[in-house]
């Protein structure tokens, strides 16, 4: 990451998929972020839309990028540029990097135990979701418990609330998970656990997830999907 500044730096956030995930497909999707309203926001050279976001849960006075079209990632690694320039010709900029592997199984669910074997072994429910009245929820009681091994590279991507979302390896994933395990609360987290409990109402009180799995069966990447 290159960063040019004054003595005042400008504000630039990018709100994407963090560096180093994992996508099965080619279109990036959408990327959005924050900045301050006199920027020119470019992503590799297109230039992102500035709208003014109002009263927001961060403060008045936001503003937001967001680029309408999308991004074509090539197979295997794509670094993607984003670019901020603002009036007194000041830069910021983020390259962030990308892996695009179309053999990749996506599969949705709920991520219920982190086993520290040769190798690491990671305890996924298998179940579809959908949209409904409390947001993304089971699309019904079908569901599959299945162990299965985690690559040595995996990728964990666990919502943060106002810090940001984290990329962590299977290490820094591991540390996450066993404060998890202790039943004590994450810091910074959307939810303040990563393993699913019940409540009375037997609704889950843990974010959904979305698995990517190696055509040999590995978890190769865990990304939580926002659910209130």
């Amino acid at each position: 990451t290159t960063t040019t500044t004054t003595a005042v730096e400008p504000k630039f956030v990018v709100i994407a998929a963090g560096d180093g995930v994992y996508r099965n497909e080619q279109s990036l999707g959408a990327v959005y972020g924050d900045v301050r309203p006199e920027a020119v926001v470019t992503i590799d050279g297109a230039e992102a839309d500035v709208s003014y976001l109002g009263e927001t849960v961060f403060g008045d006075g936001m503003w937001r990028w967001h680029l309408g079209d999308d991004i074509t990632l090539k197979e295997g690694a794509t670094d993607v540029v984003f670019e901020a320039t603002f009036a007194d010709g000041s830069t910021l900029r983020e390259t962030r990097t990308y892996h695009c592997d179309p053999s990749l199984q996506r599969l949705t669910g709920y991520l219920v135990e982190l086993a520290l074997a040769i190798p690491p072994r990671i305890t996924l429910e298998f179940t579809p979701l959908e949209y409904g009245e409390h947001g993304l929820e089971r699309a019904s009681e079908d569901s599959e418990i299945s162990e299965i091994p985690v690559a040595t590279d995996a990728v964990f991507v666990v919502l943060g609330s106002f810090a940001g979302d984290r990329v962590l390896d299977l290490g820094g994933f591991t540390q996450l998970a066993a404060i998890a395990a202790s039943e004590e609360p994450l810091a910074d987290q959307w939810w303040d656990t990563i393993f699913p409990t019940t409540d009375q109402d037997g609704s889950w009180k843990a974010a959904p997830w979305e698995f990517l799995l190696t055509s040999d069966g590995q978890l190769q990447q865990a990304a939580q999907l926002y659910s209130p």
